[in-house]
């Protein structure tokens, strides 16, 4: 118990976050010689009735479950005075006429680093080929889950009256976006969590694995700021507007933490429309919006009751995986408001996922979509009565990607094409920045090998004319240097 007690101080205020001095299957040794040393005083206590151990381990936690302590909570602080920019306000900041919205999907690490990678990526070829700046140049960042996490380091590099910083380490940026965090939940789980279903008293009220992993997170200085911090230079175009999009998991609608304005419509909820006044960290926004499932808890606001009338937070990818949702209606809003956004002529739409649906190499059907279809139908080989165990489970998990993605396409063609047939015409492009390989790990560690694999496939990715000439095209507005890419269009129209 001493060495428990010893080890859980020495790694909390200094290892999580940095460099790693004790390693997260440490925590698992620690949790079976704390299980070695609880279970058979437990026993003994136990015995002389003829009780079994496993009932007083499984009926406690059934009673102290009773109890609202025994949940999990985020901190609220005090917001900045600062009001927010309206989405209007924001997409036509700088007088530039054109604006660069992104969008980032999901996924663990993996979408957090590629995410980075892809920032930081476009903004070192700007700076290499002299152009304008890419990063001075986004108006919205929309962004789920594990892309949050890397999204949350590229914007911490801006700063009102400077815009995005030009002496950046965006190396520094790549690198923290990789760095392992997993280490941080085994922490969380074993010296605050396990304690949780029997004696929640013993625990602080917003300290669990959650708060371990903001803890990780916030290894460089900023991400612990209230978000409305980052409201400062929206307006003048010094800093971009943010979509951190997380899910109200007990009514199943989007949840946005945003440093904006937000539209109300059906279905969606802002955390300064329900919090008015209020605000939470910049960590705390990036870990509800990366709630990956039972990796970090869903957890609820904490308002000084205990009472379950909040909604809890889960991670953004059950309502959109991709972003692309909350960048439709945000971009909608923002140019309808015509006195504000007047000015925009051109929008360029970049989507950034960290991993690839796959599909066959070798088939005759000139189709992608079918094609990808009929290769996921068999390629999982032989069927049989098995397959009735995991179908139902299966089926759901297709369809929800399937169908999010066909629902978010659906939405940008909408947009293109109305704004394309509206008497005062906005040109709307897309770009997908798309990391070629399905399957990628979903865990908040990164091997050396993967992270190398990242590298090098963005530097394929930059070899190839496109997407790349898109962008610069873009930046510059050359029309003569415009690129033929097979890029997302929608019926030809775009």
């Amino acid at each position: 118990m001493v060495l428990w007690a010893i080890t859980g101080w020495f790694t909390f205020n200094v290892d999580l976050g940095y460099p790693k001095w004790v390693f997260t299957l440490s925590y698992v040794v620690m949790l079976i010689l704390l299980l070695c040393a609880v279970l058979p005083g437990v026993t003994f206590l136990f015995d002389k009735y003829r009780i079994p151990v496993l009932v007083p381990l499984v009926a406690l936690p059934l009673v102290v479950g009773q109890c609202a302590r025994s949940d999990h909570f985020y901190e609220l602080h005090p917001a900045e005075a600062v009001a927010p920019a309206t989405p209007a306000q924001a997409l036509g900041a700088g007088d530039r006429g054109k604006a660069i919205v992104v969008a980032i999907n999901g996924g663990g690490i993996q979408a957090a680093a590629w995410a980075a990678q892809a920032l930081t990526g476009l903004e070192e070829r700007a700076r290499t080929e002299r152009l304008a700046s890419f990063a001075d140049s986004v108006r919205l960042i929309s962004a789920v889950s594990g892309g949050s996490v890397g999204a949350a380091y590229f914007l911490n590099e801006y700063a009102p009256g400077t815009g995005f910083n030009p002496r950046a380490d965006l190396t520094a940026v790549r690198q923290n976006a990789q760095s392992s965090s997993l280490h941080a939940v085994g922490w969380g789980l074993l010296y605050w969590d396990i304690r949780r279903p029997y004696i929640p008293w013993s625990v602080g009220l917003f300290n669990d694995r959650g708060f371990a992993l903001e803890r990780a997170w916030r290894r460089v200085e900023g991400l612990d700021a209230p978000l409305s911090t980052w409201r400062a230079g929206v307006r003048e175009g010094q800093r971009p507007a943010v979509l951190f999009n997380a899910t109200a998991a007990d009514i199943g609608t989007r949840f946005l933490f945003s440093n904006t304005t937000v539209e109300e419509k059906e279905g969606q909820s802002d955390f300064h429309q329900s919090y008015p006044q209020k605000d939470v960290l910049i960590s705390t926004a990036v870990r509800l919006s990366a709630t990956f499932p039972y990796v970090s808890p869903v957890s609820r606001a904490f308002d000084g009751r205990l009472e379950p009338d909040e909604p809890h937070m889960a991670d953004g990818g059950y309502y959109d995986a991709y972003g692309v949702s909350s960048l439709v209606d945000w971009l909608d809003a923002a140019l309808r408001d015509e006195p504000s956004s007047q000015g925009i002529t051109s929008v360029l739409v970049i989507e950034i996922r960290g991993d690839q649906r796959p599909e066959p190499k070798d088939d005759d059907d000139p189709d992608p979509a079918r094609r990808r279809d009929k290769d996921r139908m068999t390629g999982s080989g032989h069927r049989s009565w098995s397959y009735q165990l995991h179908a139902p489970i299966g089926a759901m998990l297709e369809v929800r990607t399937a169908g999010q993605i066909a629902h978010n396409e659906a939405e940008l063609c909408l947009l293109i094409r109305r704004w394309q047939l509206s008497p005062r015409p906005v040109r709307i492009e897309r770009v997908l920045l798309e990391f070629p390989e399905s399957n990628p790990p979903l865990s908040w560690h990164l091997t050396q090998r993967e992270r190398d694999r990242i590298r090098d496939q963005w530097n394929s990715l930059m070899a190839d004319p496109c997407p790349w000439g898109t962008v610069r095209t873009f930046l510059t507005g050359d029309s003569s240097a415009v690129v033929s890419c097979d890029s997302p269009r929608c019926g030809g129209t775009t």
